[in-house]
């Protein structure tokens, strides 16, 4: 996950893997979050594939 800095690099929080994708339910946490910050996160690989792949979700939740 980033956190999006304004003028200046965007700040690494962590990375994080999922491994209960195909139970429908993976969860992760990142260092507290202040209110108002911009914050995303990239998906890199999939099945540890980093080649071409598609994704399906349904929902993303973002909680703080």
């Amino acid at each position: 996950m980033w956190e999006d800095v304004s003028f200046l690099p965007d700040s690494n929080k962590g990375k994080k893997t999922f491994t209960a994708c195909k139970s429908g339910t993976s969860k992760g946490n990142w260092p507290a979050m202040s209110s108002g910050d911009k914050v995303y996160f990239e998906i890199d690989a999939v099945n540890k594939s980093t080649g071409q792949v598609f994704l399906n979700v349904k929902t993303v939740k973002i909680a703080h």
